[in-house]
C-alpha cells in the first residue's frame, strides 16, 4: 500500500538531488514548488500539460508539397557488362545524383546476375536525364539500354 516515510524520503532525495529545497534557519522547507511531471493535471492550475507538442501544421503541408513535387524516379537498366555490378554501378550512377536503392535482379537458382536492374534516384528528374544520357552507351563492348 502508500507507505508516507519511503514517499517523503524519495521527495526528500528528489528535491536535494535537483537544488530545489529552500530551507529557512530552522530547517524547514518554505516555498519549495514541486515539479509537476509532463502529461499530469497541474492541481495549481488545473490545465494539462502535453505530452508532446504536435507538428505545426505549416510545417507538415510545407513536407507535404515538397515531396508531392519531387517524387522519387527509378530508372531501368539493361544489357550491363559482366562485372559491372551493384558497387560500380553505384559509384558510376551517383555522378547523376543521390541514389536511394539500387537492385541487379539475378537468378534464384545460381545466383549471377539476369543482365537488368533498377536505380532509384531521390528526384524524378535526375532518373530520366540519367536514363537519356546512358541509353545507347558503349560500355565493354555492350550497349546499355535504359
Amino acid at each position: 500500500m502508500f507507505n508516507l516515510k519511503k514517499s517523503l524520503a524519495k521527495l526528500e532525495s528528489f528535491l536535494v538531488e535537483n537544488n530545489l529545497r529552500n530551507e529557512d534557519k530552522n530547517n524547514e522547507l518554505v516555498g519549495t514548488k514541486i515539479p509537476v511531471p509532463e502529461g499530469r493535471v497541474n492541481k495549481e492550475k488545473s490545465i494539462k500539460i502535453p505530452l508532446k507538442k504536435p507538428m505545426k501544421k505549416k510545417i507538415i503541408e510545407k513536407k507535404r508539397k515538397f515531396f508531392a513535387d519531387n517524387e522519387r524516379g527509378v530508372m531501368m537498366i539493361k544489357n550491363f557488362p559482366h562485372g559491372f555490378y551493384e558497387k560500380e554501378m553505384y559509384k558510376y550512377f551517383s555522378q547523376f545524383g543521390k541514389i536511394t536503392r539500387l537492385k541487379i535482379i539475378r537468378s534464384r537458382k545460381t545466383g549471377k546476375p539476369k543482365n537488368y536492374g533498377f536505380i532509384e534516384f531521390r528526384f524524378r528528374d535526375v532518373a530520366k536525364i540519367a536514363a537519356e544520357t546512358m541509353n545507347n552507351y558503349l560500355m565493354f563492348d555492350h550497349i546499355v539500354k535504359c
